[in-house]
C-alpha cells in the first residue's frame, strides 16, 4: 500500500516521500540530493552523487496539533525536530 513518510537524516530535514509500505521496522529511500557550487576556472568541479537507497526506521507519531498518526523515517543517529511543524508544512496522509 502506498504510505507517506516524513523523512529526517540522509540530508533530509522533513521532507515528504511516499512509497509502498507492508509493514516491518525500515523503509529505503534514495539520500537528500547536495547542492554544489561552482568556481571560476575550476575544471571538473562536479562530483557526482551515487544513486543508492538508504535505510530509515519507521517511527509512528501522534500529532499533538490533529491528533492523527503518522509515519516518519528517521535514520540511525538522527532526533527530529519540530516534527508537527513539517507535518503541517508537508501535510501529509495519516498512517492507514
Amino acid at each position: 500500500m502506498e504510505c507517506d513518510f516524513i523523512l529526517f537524516g540522509y540530508g533530509h530535514e522533513g521532507s515528504l516521500r511516499s512509497t509502498d509500505y507492508h509493514g516491518g521496522d525500515v523503509v529505503n529511500f534514495m539520500p537528500a540530493v547536495v547542492v554544489q557550487g561552482f568556481r571560476p576556472g575550476e575544471v571538473n568541479a562536479v562530483r557526482g552523487q551515487p544513486l543508492m537507497l538508504v535505510s530509515f526506521n519507521v517511527v509512528r507519531h501522534t500529532s499533538g496539533i490533529d491528533g492523527r498518526t503518522y509515519f516518519l523515517a528517521v535514520a540511525d543517529g538522527e532526533t527530529p525536530e519540530n516534527i508537527d511543524i513539517r507535518i503541517l508544512g508537508e501535510n501529509p496522509n495519516p498512517a492507514p
